[in-house]
């Protein structure tokens, strides 16, 4: 059959939409648009230096003051071992107060507003001021002028006295004197005795390592005096030698008698004089003399 078409006629109704086909790949970006408009400002903190929080506990050393917005501060109880791992960075303490920083009261203190520093007091007087007790040093105790200037340096035992008592300074040098072998003593009251206590039955030196004289001086004046060459000197600093390398004892003074040496027992006494008198009663400018016992002499 022959189907013809006809001009004139109206167009059908529109068959049914088809499938969906598969998505095609994305565009290029598209150019970034312009800034929005800045938003309004957030509420202001509710104290200096802290930051409002909500719904944050405090513990080990913070404490809160509560409430839906808490302000976190530094200070309070510290509820387990805590360690601030610093690394390289400082940690300084900047506090100008007299007892700036403490540990457990006057255990440990820093005076902030004289640089001083307390152990055992919390009002230190000194630079390092140990206070009550024994303070223990391993190693060595080095006293140097401040700053290698030529100011004096020096140890003093008992400074600051209110009362008279003795001082010592003690050296141990075995577990057998372990209170000392060697003490360096003085008695109390202004007028105390001082020694040199030595204990063991090791020789006690006094000895001069380069050549130098050794001089002993009662009343801040030199009375013997023993010099570098080994000649001794009673009444003079510089004893004279005769000959070649023959040393003597030199005595000057005074006095008539020089040497005197006396014996009383149970049979008598005798004595022996030696006398150095410009002029004597016999006119004799230098003799000796002989008291006591008759006997024998060799």
């Amino acid at each position: 059959m022959e189907i013809s078409h006809s001009p004139g006629r109206n167009t059908g109704p529109q068959g049914l939409q088809g499938a969906t086909g598969a998505t095609g790949p994305q565009g290029a970006t598209g150019a970034t648009g312009a800034t929005g408009a800045q938003g309004p400002a957030g509420p202001a903190p509710s104290g200096t230096g802290l930051v409002t929080v909500t719904g944050v506990t405090a513990s080990n050393g913070l404490t809160s003051s509560g409430g839906t917005a808490p302000n976190i501060t530094l200070g309070g109880t510290l509820t387990g071992n805590t360690t601030i791992a610093q690394g390289t960075n400082t940690l300084a303490f900047t506090g100008t107060a007299v007892n700036a920083f403490s540990v457990d009261g006057a255990t440990f203190s820093v005076d902030g507003t004289n640089n001083r520093v307390g152990i055992g007091t919390s009002t230190p007087t000194e630079q390092l001021h140990v206070s009550g007790g024994s303070a223990r040093i391993d190693g060595s105790v080095l006293v140097a002028p401040p700053n290698g200037t030529t100011d004096n340096s020096s140890l003093q035992v008992g400074y600051l006295r209110t009362g008279s008592g003795n001082s010592y300074v003690d050296l141990i040098g075995d577990p057998t004197y372990s209170d000392y072998g060697l003490r360096l003593l003085r008695n109390a009251g202004a007028d105390g005795a001082s020694f040199l206590n030595h204990r063991g039955t090791g020789g006690l030196n006094l000895n001069a390592i380069e050549a130098s004289p050794i001089a002993f001086r009662t009343t801040n004046t030199t009375r013997m005096t023993i010099t570098a060459d080994g000649d001794v000197g009673i009444g003079t600093t510089t004893p004279v030698q005769y000959g070649n390398g023959f040393r003597i004892l030199e005595v000057r003074g005074t006095q008539m008698a020089i040497f005197r040496s006396s014996v009383s027992n149970a049979n008598g006494s005798s004595a022996f004089e030696l006398y150095a008198d410009p002029q004597n009663a016999a006119g004799k400018k230098g003799y000796s003399a002989f008291s006591g016992w008759p006997g024998y002499y060799t």
